[in-house]
């Protein structure tokens, strides 16, 4: 277990695959919450059994 959590820049470094209280890679998003230009996802870590958002923001769109 860590001491403090992981900074903003550690998470998004290690592109939040790692609980960012305990560093364990046992991580489940649950679901994601829609909003204008972003959405907001529900994380939870099965080792220490702490929870968080993700945010993530609109950067653009690709043609298929």
């Amino acid at each position: 277990m860590r001491n403090t959590p992981m900074t903003q820049g550690e998470y998004v470094a290690c592109e939040g695959n790692k609980c960012p209280y305990c560093n364990a890679e046992e991580i489940e998003s649950s679901h994601f919450d829609f909003y204008d230009g972003y959405a907001i996802a529900s994380v939870t870590c099965s080792k220490c059994n702490a929870e968080w958002h993700e945010t993530y923001y609109l950067s653009g769109y690709e043609a298929v």
